[in-house]
């Protein structure tokens, strides 16, 4: 069976898909993540976020994908503010688009020199399956770089961790965990970037956590989602030989299925790590 389309960014190692199938995904996932976040998409200062309604308010999407965050935001605020979105991909970019918001082709790790103190607000959310170890000091130095002073950073990432509920998902589990040791990635690094952002710059970081739960008829959607989420890794688990085949992949995701339905569980944790730039 062929792989599905994947992004072509030279040296990036992400893993996840860049096709329709993967953007209908991201957004079916943001919606999973906002309503996890109580329908919120920041947790900041109540005063911050209504400074971003100023006029000359800048806002920056870093790994935007599909832009569904962004165009979410967009339609809470009534400002002229600029939103900009940037990912080493645009296949998924919106074909129609406000005209205060844009969108560039780049990584975190070598923004524009001309962003320099440009942005009130850098937004980067999941990024876990997309940087190395080492890479990610380099990403919060630019996030600190690109914001303007008094500006705030948010970083939205998933905790993977509590998954395991039977034998399929503790085995999806190890795969996970290996392909990303395979590519000098940790599926941990969730737990160091409080220290990173701090080390970073940032001062007034924050830390939220949020169970986002699979378990049961409620969680039908969330559970379909998080399985196509994974399900998008057969590519890169079978050709680097964690699995021996498609069929092999195909048979522990169809028990992991069963397991997340039937066993309750935390299963995921959705963490937020914010600070502010002095």
């Amino acid at each position: 069976m062929a792989d599905r389309s994947r992004q072509a960014w030279q040296n990036s190692t992400y893993f996840l898909p860049c096709d329709n199938e993967e953007s209908h995904r991201l957004t079916l996932q943001h919606e999973f993540i906002t309503q996890t976040l109580s329908g919120s998409l920041l947790l900041l200062p109540e005063s911050f976020i209504s400074s971003l309604n100023d006029e000359d308010a800048k806002v920056l999407d870093v790994g935007t994908g599909n832009a569904v965050w962004l165009s979410d935001f967009h339609s809470t605020i009534s400002s002229t503010a600029q939103l900009v979105g940037i990912d080493i991909e645009n296949r998924m970019y919106p074909a129609k688009y406000p005209p205060q918001m844009s969108f560039e082709v780049g990584s975190v790790l070598a923004l524009p020199p001309s962003w320099s103190d440009n942005f009130n607000l850098v937004y980067q959310r999941l990024l876990l399956a997309g940087l190395k170890v080492s890479e990610w000091p380099t990403a919060i130095s630019e996030d600190f770089r690109v914001l303007k002073s008094g500006g705030y950073v948010q970083l939205v990432e998933v905790d993977l961790r509590n998954m395991a509920v039977g034998p399929n998902s503790a085995r999806l589990l190890e795969t996970l965990t290996k392909l990303f040791a395979m590519n000098n990635m940790d599926l941990n690094q969730a737990d160091r970037l409080p220290s990173l952002v701090r080390d970073g710059g940032f001062v007034d970081v924050q830390v939220h956590k949020k169970e986002w739960r699979l378990h049961g008829e409620s969680n039908v959607l969330s559970r379909e989602n998080a399985l196509r989420g994974h399900r998008g890794l057969k590519g890169p688990v079978v050709k680097c030989g964690l699995f021996s085949s498609d069929a092999e992949f195909d048979d522990m995701m169809a028990g992991v299925e069963i397991e997340w339905e039937s066993i309750p569980g935390k299963a995921l944790t959705i963490r937020v790590i914010t600070g502010r730039k002095p």
